[in-house]
C-alpha cells in the first residue's frame, strides 16, 4: 500500500510540476513577446520624431529593418534596398485601418521575424522588424537552468512524496497493530472506524469467551449425570448394594438420565438457533392457542410443585415457527414454577396493547437480585446454582428464550426483587 501510495501521489506531484514548467514558459513566451513588440513599437515612435525624407539620411536602429510608407501607400523607405512594394503586406494594412499592425512571418533564411508597423497623425506609416534569433537564443540560454531547476524539484517532490506517505499511513497502521489501546486517533476521520473495529474486536473476544465458557460448562454439566450414572451402576456390577437399594439407586440412575437427555436438547436447540437460517418462513400463530395446549403440561407441573397457575389469555396473532414460541412459553413458565416457593402463584397473560402482542409470565416466588439481572440470560448462569441442580435446570432455558425472541425480532423486559418474585414481559 506504501508503494502505491507513494507512486500515486509522486506521479500527480510530477504532473503537476510539468504542468506548471509548461504554463509559466507559455505565459513567459507570450509576456516576452508582448515585450519585444513594445518596444518594436517603441523604435517606430522614434523614427517619427527623428525622421527628415528630405535629408535622404539612412537609418539602421539596432539590426531592426526600417520601413517608411506614405499616406498614399507608396514606398518612401526600406532598409532592405530591393523591396518595390509593402502595402500588401499584412501588418500595413493593419496599421492603415486600425492604427497599428503585428505580424510574425519567416524569412528567406528560415528564422521568425516579427514585424511591427504603426500610422500617425500625418499618415505615414512605419514600420520595423527583427529577427527572433536573438529571442530564441534567449530561451534556449535559459533551458539548462529550467531543466535543473525541474531535475531538483522532482527529487524534492519525491523524497516529500514518501514523507508524507510515511506520516500519513503511521496512525493507520498503529490502529491496525492494536485494537487495545486508548489513545484518540490523529485523524479524526479515523474514529467512527476505529470505534467500529473495537466494537468488532470486542464482539469478537466476547463470542470467543462465550464458547470457552460454553464449552466447559457443558462438560461440567455432562460430566455430573455421567459420574452417578457411572457410579451407581459400578455399584450395582459389583453388588455392592442390597436388593432394597436397588430401585432408590434405579430412580437417582434414571433421574440424571433424564438430566442428561435435558441438557443435550437444550444444547441441541440452542447451536439450531444460533445458526438458524435466516429465510426461515414463519406462519402466523395465535399465542391463546399455543398456551392452552401447553396449559395441561404446565398445570401438572405446578401441582407437583404446590403453585397455583393462573392464565389470562387474548387471542393474539403473531407471525413465528410454533416450536419456537411453545419454547418461549414453556422456558418461562417452568422457570416461574420451579424457582417459586410451595404455595406460591404463577400468572400468565396475553394480551394486544396497540400494535404490539404481550406475553407476560409472573411469579411471586424467590427472586433474582438485581446484581444478577443483566447476567441471568446467559448461557449456564444460574442464581442459585444448588438450586437449580436440585430440580434438574439446565441453565440454558432463559437462553433459549433469549435467543427465539431475537430471532421473531421482539424485546425482553425484566422486573425482580429478591424475595417477591419476577415479571418478564415479551414484546412481539
Amino acid at each position: 500500500m506504501k508503494k502505491k501510495i507513494t507512486l500515486y501521489m509522486f506521479v500527480v506531484s510530477l504532473l503537476a510540476i510539468i504542468s506548471a514548467v509548461v504554463i509559466t514558459s507559455t505565459v513567459f513566451q507570450r509576456v516576452t513577446e508582448n515585450e519585444f513588440y513594445e518596444s518594436l513599437k517603441t523604435s517606430c515612435i522614434m523614427l517619427e520624431e527623428i525622421w527628415d525624407a528630405d535629408s535622404g539620411k539612412k537609418y539602421d536602429l539596432d539590426r531592426m529593418r526600417i520601413t517608411v510608407v506614405d499616406n498614399e501607400n507608396n514606398l518612401i523607405y526600406d532598409s532592405y534596398s530591393d523591396v518595390k512594394d509593402v502595402s500588401r503586406d499584412p501588418e500595413i494594412i493593419a496599421a492603415r485601418e486600425k492604427g497599428e499592425g503585428r505580424a510574425e512571418r519567416k524569412s528567406d533564411a528560415g528564422t521568425e521575424v516579427y514585424y511591427y508597423a504603426q500610422r500617425f497623425d500625418n499618415g505615414r506609416i512605419y514600420r520595423v522588424s527583427m529577427e527572433a534569433s536573438s529571442f530564441l537564443s534567449m530561451i534556449g540560454n535559459m533551458l539548462p537552468a529550467m531543466f535543473c531547476m525541474l531535475f531538483i524539484m522532482i527529487l524534492i517532490c519525491f523524497f516529500v512524496t514518501k514523507y508524507l506517505t510515511i506520516d500519513i499511513l503511521r496512525p493507520i497502521e498503529k490502529v491496525a497493530d492494536s485494537l487495545d489501546y486508548s489513545e484518540e486517533p490523529e485523524y479524526h476521520e479515523l474514529v467512527p472506524i476505529v470505534n467500529r473495529l473495537k466494537e468488532q474486536h470486542e464482539r469478537v473476544l466476547n463470542s470467543a469467551r462465550v464458547r470457552q465458557e460454553f464449552s466447559a460448562n457443558v462438560s461440567h454439566e455432562l460430566k455430573t449425570p455421567l459420574a452417578v450414572i457411572s457410579g451407581y451402576s459400578e455399584i450395582i456390577e459389583n453388588n455392592m448394594v442390597s436388593k432394597d437399594e436397588i430401585v432408590r439407586i434405579a430412580g437417582e440412575i434414571h433421574h440424571s438420565s433424564n438430566r442428561l437427555l435435558a441438557l443435550i436438547d437444550d444444547v441441541i436447540r440452542l447451536s439450531e438457533l444460533d445458526y438458524s437460517e435466516p429465510e426461515t418462513i414463519y406462519e402466523k400463530i395465535d399465542l391463546f392457542d399455543v398456551i392452552n395446549e401447553l396449559a395441561s403440561v404446565m398445570e401438572s407441573s405446578a401441582e407437583q410443585h404446590e403453585i397455583a397457575l393462573h392464565i389470562d389469555c387474548e387471542h393474539c396473532f403473531i407471525s413465528g415457527e410454533k416450536r419456537m414460541i411453545e419454547e418461549i412459553v414453556s422456558n418461562l413458565i417452568n422457570n416461574a414454577i420451579i424457582y417459586n416457593r410451595p404455595g406460591g402463584n404463577v400468572w400468565v397473560r396475553v394480551y394486544n396493547e396497540n400494535n404490539d402482542k404481550i406475553l407476560v409470565v409472573k411469579d411471586d416466588g424467590i427472586g433474582i437480585p438485581q446484581k444478577d439481572h443483566e447476567r441471568i440470560f446467559e448461557r449456564f448462569y444460574r442464581v442459585d446454582k444448588s438450586r437449580s441442580k436440585k430440580v434438574g435446570g439446565t441453565g440454558l432455558g432463559l437462553a433459549i428464550v433469549k435467543h427465539a425472541v431475537s430471532s421473531l425480532n421482539g424485546k425482553i423486559e425484566l422486573k425482580s426483587e429478591e424475595g417477591k418474585g419476577t415479571e418478564i414481559k415479551i414484546i412481539f
